[in-house]
């Protein structure tokens, strides 16, 4: 049975989605059912629990980051999703992505083309180490053959590598460390800081891309990655109450943005770094053209690469290695 702590009062309760006894607190939407689920069993041992529970029950907040919290909700959505448009006379499902009507196997929600498009598993050469997509036989760099991983889909890759970065910006201690923009960002308006905070997690999840070039040689299943990342940060901001035109917005902003970073890197090769930047303290914070501000952003950068390799490549590549 599933250990949770209830969301509102910090109480101990046996499964996620149930009534608390203390509060009376059920949840019954989407971003409820997500959160409470993430304070559960199936995401932290009961010590961490706990000191949430000691948290809530002081008043103060338990922060998730939206990207974690939205690869939570996806498979909660999923369920609803199936049960609500399955068509029980024909045994028919529209596709929850393309719209395509298909027979479904049990709670499945993607069509076949769709389903492969997100979720085969990708292929790792454990030498290099190098992922490539599910096509490729052989490493193009070394030539070694490679291991198909059923654990390592596009769609899995691309979330381990959004939650890197959204767990990053919820270290207090990493913004902390940004000595000009700290300061700054103290002075921001609360819709200044909202905005900022949004950019940030922009330029972080930009960042991760960069390091995850360097597993990642082909350019078709990198753009897959970065295309499959923007709809990860839309749908972030759907499960926080944007419709659907706004997470669309949400996620076009979001390339746009990528571009412009590539744009800025391309003036200069040899100082791609220091123009990437000072084009990321433009668009976090408001201000350009300062080296303080540029080199915060570099240091931010390069904080986000480490967690990125350290945190989601090399167990990626640790665990297929484990399974030789």
């Amino acid at each position: 049975m599933t250990l949770a702590i209830c969301i509102v009062c910090g109480a101990h309760k046996f499964g996620a989605f149930v009534t608390c006894e203390e509060c009376g607190f059920e949840p019954t939407d989407l971003a409820d059912k997500a959160k409470s689920l993430a304070l559960s069993d199936h995401n932290f041992p009961p010590v961490e629990l706990d000191k949430f529970s000691k948290t809530l029950k002081s008043h103060e907040a338990v922060s998730i980051d939206p990207i974690t919290l939205t690869i939570i909700a996806r498979p909660i959505a999923e369920e609803a999703y199936y049960w609500e448009h399955l068509n029980d006379s024909t045994g028919t499902l529209p596709c929850m992505q393309c719209g395509d009507e298909y027979r479904p196997n049990t709670d499945e929600v993607f069509c076949a083309l769709c389903h492969a498009k997100t979720q085969e598993p990708l292929s790792i050469c454990v030498k290099c180490p190098l992922i490539f997509d599910s096509q490729a036989k052989y490493c193009q760099k070394c030539g070694t053959k490679l291991r198909v991983s059923p654990r390592v889909t596009l769609r899995s890759l691309s979330g381990d590598v959004g939650m890197g970065v959204g767990q990053t910006l919820e270290r207090k201690d990493v913004l902390a460390k940004l000595n000009f923009l700290a300061d700054l960002r103290r002075r921001l308006s609360k819709e200044e800081s909202y905005a900022s905070h949004r950019e940030l997690m922009i330029f972080g999840l930009y960042c991760a891309l960069l390091a995850l070039s360097q597993a990642v040689l082909s350019s078709e299943l990198l753009l897959r990655v970065r295309q499959e990342m923007a709809l990860l940060y839309g749908d972030s901001h759907a499960l926080r109450g944007a419709d659907a035109k706004a997470a669309q917005s949400i996620r076009e902003h979001c390339l746009r943005r990528w571009d412009e970073y590539e744009a800025a890197m391309a003036r200069d090769p040899e100082r791609w770094n220091l123009l990437l930047g000072n084009e990321a303290a433009k668009n976090c914070i408001g201000v350009e053209k300062h080296i303080g501000a540029s080199m915060d952003m570099m240091m931010f950068m390069a904080n986000v690469t480490s967690v990125t390799r350290g945190g989601v490549i090399d167990p990626i590549i640790r665990r297929e290695v484990g399974h030789s």
